[in-house]
């Protein structure tokens, strides 16, 4: 708890506990953790925007869900997209493979030659303009089979699995 940055010693020798409670261990391709990204559900106005924190000096090296996508037999079909809980609710909702890059900004070009035999598709958010041109660039590069470009109707992915499943608790 402490290692992560869960918690933390208060001055009276007690634990105070950060309002990003929804933990996210995030593999390298191994299926070890390397990583713990921490999420808010709630306060997100007090964290000025930001919903999601990784621990002082940690980062990771692998998008999120990628050490299950190698292990697959059958590498077809697969969803690229932003971050863990995008990733997830793809899955939920559609069961299809899904990663999820760790942040805007965060892909790395060496990760296109995985998915060389697969039909893909980049389901980034829309704002990620740019990002997603350098992310089909890197893969033409790496001749996979097919690429498009799918962006969620609601904006995210999340916000797209919360509306799907009724759930209007607020995260």
């Amino acid at each position: 708890w402490l290692a992560c940055g869960i918690s933390k010693v208060d001055g009276s020798g007690g634990f105070t506990f950060s309002d990003h409670r929804l933990v996210i261990p995030w593999d390298n391709d191994n299926f070890e953790t390397v990583a713990i990204q921490r999420r808010t559900v709630e306060n997100i106005e007090k964290w000025q925007g930001r919903k999601y924190v990784f621990g002082r000096g940690r980062n990771t090296a692998s998008p999120f869900g990628m050490a299950e996508f190698l292990e697959l037999q059958s590498k077809e079909d697969v969803y690229i997209c932003e971050g863990a809980l995008d990733a997830l609710a793809i899955k939920v909702m559609s069961g299809a493979t899904s990663v999820g890059l760790p942040g805007k900004g965060s892909w790395k070009s060496e990760w296109a030659s995985a998915f060389r035999t697969c039909e893909v598709t980049i389901a980034l958010d829309e704002d990620a303009g740019e990002e997603a041109e350098k992310i089909c660039a890197d893969l033409w590069a790496a001749e996979v089979k097919s690429l498009r470009r799918e962006i969620p109707p609601d904006g995210d992915w999340g916000d797209m699995l919360r509306d799907w499943t009724g759930d209007n608790r607020g995260y």
